[in-house]
């Protein structure tokens, strides 16, 4: 492929050679431009003038390096275009690859030279661009500029590692080559690719929408509207299957169109509650519920005792519940009645004049439960001497008072007709002797 018009090329690269063979002391690259302002060696170690250029592209680490291992740096490289894998040859609005095989750590030179017709003899694509990791990188895509030049063109490599360059022994500069052709042919607009991955998604998921359209003018994807680039990708999120068009027109207003469809699957109730559990305000609240939820049931368990001992609960057989005097007309039936304790609603309890306890089973109609509850089994006793009333507290948890005075651990107090007893604080019981 090479042609007389590159003859000096050839000189050029025995001039690197000789010069590689040879001991050099390090010199600083004086221009970062054409091949004829670069004669000296690239010297990453010792060049502090020029700051790194980095190819004017993406560039992504493919994978791992395919070179063998060793303590000698090894480069490969090699340029694709999109129109066929392996194809040196570019034309129109076709873009291109350059990929590059690092086995170590190090520093990569990419020197581009112009067809000889040019007024420029060529520039750099990367210049001590530093790559920290071995592996298979992919730059690109390039893209022809307008003022391309058509013709062959030719890309050099360095590569400088492990304090020696690619290929060569201590001090040595070796370089690749690869040859390329670009011939401006005719911009035929031609859709090469039009994808879309993942092509199903579950709602609310995205799927990026690809490209590749050379020749293009204008680029419109349905859904999305136009796109600036005849390559290049996009995030969609289509809330149902969805069907994407892409129309794309040259400057003849010619036009070609594509299509991709995109299933939306549902989204599944294991996924609902995932992503309930798993949202920040849930994680947030959710213990305070719990705990809320707890206290709820240990207090409906405690009141569902309560009510169920109440239930099963019997007054002392001594004690006789008296409801209100029945009407005047019906005689009043005498009993041993010898005192009486007149409760807040009107109801009697009678005392016969034994020993009778007075508890929480006796004024059970009287308090709610949580009253209740401060009332104890067994809070005092009446008891008879010599006819006398006494009253005594039993041991209670909130303790008994006779006409406000607490008379817990007083043992027995008499009684006087008219005195009140009070229980817990909650309840007042009236003495009556009859």
């Amino acid at each position: 492929m090479s042609r007389p018009g590159y003859a000096w090329m050839v000189v050029l690269a025995m001039l690197f050679a000789s010069l590689g063979a040879i001991a050099v002391t390090h010199a600083h690259v004086s221009a970062v431009g054409a091949p004829t302002e670069n004669y000296t060696i690239p010297d990453p170690m010792g060049d502090d003038q020029h700051q790194e250029i980095r190819p004017p592209v993406n560039f992504i680490l493919q994978g791992a390096s395919a070179q063998r291992e060793s303590s000698t740096p090894w480069l490969t490289a090699d340029l694709w275009g999109t129109l066929a894998a392996g194809n040196r040859n570019i034309s129109g609005n076709e873009q291109w690859y350059i990929d590059v095989d690092i086995n170590t750590p190090g520093w990569l030179y990419i020197y581009e030279y112009y067809p000889s017709s040019g007024d420029s003899q060529g520039r750099w694509i990367a210049y001590k661009w530093q790559l920290e990791e071995p592996g298979q990188w992919r730059l690109g895509p390039f893209r022809p500029g307008e003022d391309e030049l058509e013709g062959q063109h030719i890309y050099r490599f360095f590569f400088y590692g492990n304090g020696q360059w690619s290929a060569g022994g201590s001090g040595a500069q070796k370089s690749s080559l690869i040859y390329w052709n670009y011939d401006k042919g005719a911009n035929t607009l031609e859709i090469l690719a039009f994808e879309a991955n993942p092509r199903s998604v579950v709602a609310g998921q995205s799927t990026e929408l690809s490209w590749d359209v050379p020749g293009s003018e204008s680029i419109d994807i349905s859904g999305i509207g136009m796109v600036a680039t005849p390559s290049g990708t996009i995030l969609a999120t289509p809330t149902a299957s969805t069907t994407y068009i892409l129309t794309a027109r040259d400057l003849g207003d010619k036009t070609q169109s594509a299509s991709v469809s995109v299933t939306v699957q549902p989204v599944s109730t294991g996924d609902q509650l995932l992503k309930f559990v798993t949202n920040p305000i849930t994680l947030l609240v959710a213990p305070s519920i719990i705990v809320v939820l707890v206290l709820m049931g240990w207090y409906a368990r405690r009141s569902l005792r309560e009510r169920r001992y109440l239930q099963n609960t019997q007054p002392p057989p001594l004690v006789e519940l008296l409801e209100q005097p029945s009407a005047p007309s019906q005689p009043r039936v005498r009993s041993t009645t010898v005192a009486i304790l007149e409760l807040p609603n009107s109801l009697k309890i009678r005392l016969s004049g034994g020993s009778e306890v007075i508890g929480r089973a006796q004024v059970a109609r009287l308090l709610g439960l949580d009253e209740l509850a401060t009332i104890s089994r067994h809070h005092f006793r009446i008891s008879f001497e010599d006819g006398k009333p006494f009253v005594e507290d039993m041991g209670s948890a909130n303790g008994t008072s006779v006409n406000g005075r607490d008379i817990r651990g007083e043992g027995p107090v008499e009684l006087h007709d008219g005195d009140v007893i009070e229980m817990a604080g909650k309840l007042s019981l009236k003495f009556r002797a009859d």
